[in-house]
């Protein structure tokens, strides 16, 4: 086990997915949009906020959840010599490339594209997000792209927000590793994995998908 140093007061216990060790990860509550994974940045969950907006309990007379939530999940699969690339001489992925951190804009090229459903597939709703999470994990040759995105109202699900956080999130991955190798990248299964609230009401792929548990801990 190591340890990640700081000047923060106080540890937390989390994985680190990008090389199956676990690390003890300092984080300070007041960096808000830091995500203490990876060290990149993360969007802030305000789902709660969002319910107190509304000056409603969780759930309504009728007993339907206020939250809509979903996860997806995309799997981009690499060259042997774009995983040696993403590691450069350290013994964990760094996820450097010469276009720069593909985790780090993946994950935000992710998070945008969730916001912008909507103008991207014509006969979508326009829903206000509270959360859009997008966590990576490589395992072996394949990069495992995960997103959890949550919604409050009673318009729809959000399902098609987390399948295009993926997508995109996907499509941004291959964007930064072409420049290592321009052949070899293949994107395949994005799928919905799980989702809740909406009118066809909720829907989980199968018991053990091999979720991210750290994503799926706080939703």
């Amino acid at each position: 086990m190591s340890r990640v140093t700081s000047p923060i007061d106080h540890d937390v216990l989390c994985r680190c997915y990008a090389s199956h060790t676990y690390l003890i990860c300092t984080a300070n509550p007041a960096l808000t949009h830091y995500n203490p994974i990876d060290g990149g940045a993360k969007m802030v969950d305000i789902t709660e906020k969002a319910m107190r907006n509304l000056d409603r309990v969780s759930q309504d007379t009728t007993g339907d959840s206020l939250i809509r939530w979903a996860m997806a999940e995309g799997k981009v699969t690499i060259t042997e010599s774009i995983r040696k690339a993403l590691f450069t001489n350290t013994a964990e992925a760094n996820w450097n490339t010469p276009k720069g951190n593909v985790m780090q804009v993946a994950r935000l090229a992710g998070i945008q594209a969730a916001k912008q459903t909507s103008h991207l597939i014509p006969l979508c709703h326009q829903i206000p997000l509270t959360m859009v999470q997008i966590n990576f994990r490589l395992e072996g040759t394949t990069v495992r792209i995960q997103s959890v995105v949550k919604a409050v109202g009673k318009a729809t699900g959000v399902e098609m927000e987390a399948l295009t956080a993926v997508a995109v999130a996907a499509l941004t991955t291959y964007d930064m590793l072409k420049s290592v190798e321009p052949s070899g990248i293949v994107i395949s299964q994005i799928e919905l994995l799980e989702k809740h609230g909406g009118k066809s009401g909720s829907f989980v792929k199968q018991a053990n998908h091999g979720v991210l548990q750290l994503m799926k801990q706080n939703v």
